[in-house]
C-alpha cells in the first residue's frame, strides 16, 4: 500500500476557512483517491489502515 498526500489547499471564500487534503491511496495497480478535512498526519494514516 502507497499512501501519498499531496498538498494542503485552503478555501479563500466567506469565513470560516476550511483546509482540505487531497490523500491517494494506492492497492496494486489500483489508486484510489480521498479529499478530507483531517488536518492531522498521523489521523489520515489510521483512516487509511481502516
Amino acid at each position: 500500500m502507497v499512501i501519498r498526500l499531496l498538498e494542503n489547499v485552503q478555501q479563500k471564500t466567506i469565513q470560516p476557512k476550511l483546509t482540505v487534503r487531497l490523500i491517494q491511496v494506492r492497492f496494486g495497480r489500483t489508486w484510489y483517491h480521498y479529499l478530507t478535512s483531517v488536518t492531522d498526519p498521523p489521523a489520515i494514516t489510521t483512516l487509511c489502515r481502516g
